[in-house]
């Protein structure tokens, strides 16, 4: 089995909902076809079996990495043609209290994930990653990838709207998807 590595993403958030003490979030925790500060570009389908049946609700979201310290509860989980979409939870806990007013503070905005490389492959210095074990997915203080996107965080009993950051003009899904197909096709242009 190989080391645990990390990938990090900016979130945005645009709106709050808390249902009682828990913030609800949804985001873009990996998103394909982005060369990171890493020189690694993820490609679509690296998550598939990582997050299909009982495998995704093994995935925990954490604080700053630590297996040890869950934050919350992942809801959903799913891949699509931006990237690795994530909605989760805080928890009740005095901890997870605490990260819900940080997020809507503003004072944390990134997450990263923490996975296992299963399958890659270096083109020009890039890794492709193909598929991987994914571990975790935390909120930290300093991210890598500026791709991330949180689509909204809310508590239900108190709807705030606002805008951390503005959203890009150009659709990122469509900006930076890369399918399986087309990372083979450039693998072949290299040969």
């Amino acid at each position: 089995m190989g080391n645990i590595e990390y990938k990090s993403l900016e979130f945005k958030a645009e709106d709050i909902r808390r249902e009682g003490e828990h913030l609800y979030v949804k985001a873009y925790a990996s998103t394909f076809g982005y060369e990171d500060s890493y020189n690694d570009i993820v490609v679509k389908g690296a998550f598939i079996n990582s997050i299909s049946g009982d495998n995704g609700r093994r995935v925990k979201l954490c604080y700053q990495h630590d297996i040890k310290d869950v934050r919350g509860k992942i809801i959903d989980i799913a891949e699509d043609d931006k990237g690795l979409f994530v909605e989760f939870r805080t928890s009740r806990t005095t901890k997870g209290k605490d990260l819900a007013i940080q997020i809507e503070d503003g004072e944390l905005f990134e997450l990263s994930i923490g996975y296992i490389t299963l399958e890659s492959d270096e083109i020009n210095g890039i890794r492709y990653i193909k598929e991987v074990d994914l571990i975790e997915i935390s909120i930290v203080s300093r991210a890598a990838n500026s791709q991330a996107s949180v689509i909204s965080s809310e508590r239900k009993s108190e709807f705030t709207a606002y805008s951390i950051k503005a959203m890009p003009d150009k659709d990122l899904s469509e900006l930076y998807a890369i399918t399986k197909e087309e990372y083979y096709t450039r693998i072949i242009k290299h040969l």
